[in-house]
């Protein structure tokens, strides 16, 4: 009986797993980066829907922080399925995010129910 060699050699088999593993790596790589950057819901421009003590009041969430009414906050933010808490150097806010992504709320004693509108998405959460 003769036996025939084999079509593909030992190392053109192993190259190529081992390039097809380096591929998927990269391209899992680059997948998770990109869509970690766009996962946080409170990135943008929001609006209060009912004046605040008698103006509108905007909301921006940025990467770095929050800024209101034009003015940077002091804060440090965490985004937990669909609650946003929100800590200053003296309180703590809890945002409640809508179903749609496009609604902000949030009771605030004294006041009540406040609710901000989407008006902006921030270009890193696009």
């Amino acid at each position: 009986m003769t036996t025939h060699p084999p079509l593909i050699k030992r190392p053109v088999i192993i190259l190529t797993i081992a390039v097809i593993i380096i591929v998927i790596g990269v391209g899992g790589y680059a997948y998770y980066s990109h869509f970690r950057h766009i996962s946080n819901p409170i990135l943008g421009r929001w609006e209060s829907q009912v004046p605040h003590f008698g103006k509108t009041e905007i909301l921006e969430f940025t990467s770095q922080g929050m800024i209101k009414n034009g003015g940077v906050v002091a804060t440090r933010y965490k985004v937990s399925s669909n609650k946003v808490v929100v800590e200053t150097n003296s309180r703590k806010y809890i945002y409640t995010i809508s179903n749609d992504g496009q609604r902000l709320f949030i009771y605030m004693p004294r006041v009540g129910k406040l609710t901000y509108i989407r008006v902006a998405v921030s270009s890193s959460n696009r």
